[in-house]
């Protein structure tokens, strides 16, 4: 059988599809490669952000007044509740007509729907509008499916990261991720 193109025509319709899948299949590799390069870069960043500013190394006052800076950067007034630790809030946000009860946790361990659940019972109890946790570490899923049916935001530690990001590169606010 002749393959040569040149003196066999018909040859070329058997070689062109495999090369034109050979060539889908290089761009597909290529594509999946790039965005794996951006997905690990953007997690580098994220991880030196919070290294940079120590977040893991703070007490859990000094944690509650670096996130108050980072609130102020994501446009909100943050206030410490008279109290606090009495009735677990530590912080209320007002960004515009918002009042956000707010949980700020400094933890080594995912956190649990124990956190949620101070958050949202203060939203009432302090005439807030909206409650979130934020902290440096993450929720367990059971935590995350609370706040899912409460309406409450949770800022895990990728989300701290953005927006320390977001403070050191002076980008805009991005909104918050809810679950």
């Amino acid at each position: 059988m002749n393959l040569n193109p040149i003196t066999n025509p018909t040859a070329l319709c058997v070689g062109l599809p495999i090369v034109l899948l050979f060539v889908f299949f290089i761009s597909v590799i290529m594509v999946f490669n790039k965005g794996n390069a951006e997905a690990r870069l953007h997690r580098e960043r994220i991880g030196a952000a919070l290294a940079d500013a120590r977040v893991d190394e703070m007490t859990g006052k000094n944690f509650r007044l670096y996130v108050m800076s980072v609130l102020a950067q994501q446009g909100y007034a943050s206030q410490i509740p008279p109290q606090p630790h009495d009735i677990g809030t530590e912080l209320v946000g007002v960004q515009g007509a918002r009042r956000v009860s707010i949980e700020v946790i400094h933890y080594n361990k995912p956190l649990t729907p124990q956190s949620v659940r101070m958050a949202v019972e203060n939203r009432a109890r302090l005439d807030c509008t909206e409650a979130m946790v934020i902290t440096n570490s993450t929720f367990r899923e059971d935590a995350r499916q609370l706040a899912a049916a409460e309406q409450c935001t949770l800022i895990d530690r990728d989300g701290l990261a953005e927006w320390v990001l977001q403070m050191q590169t002076g980008r805009l606010p991005h909104d918050l991720r809810v679950y």
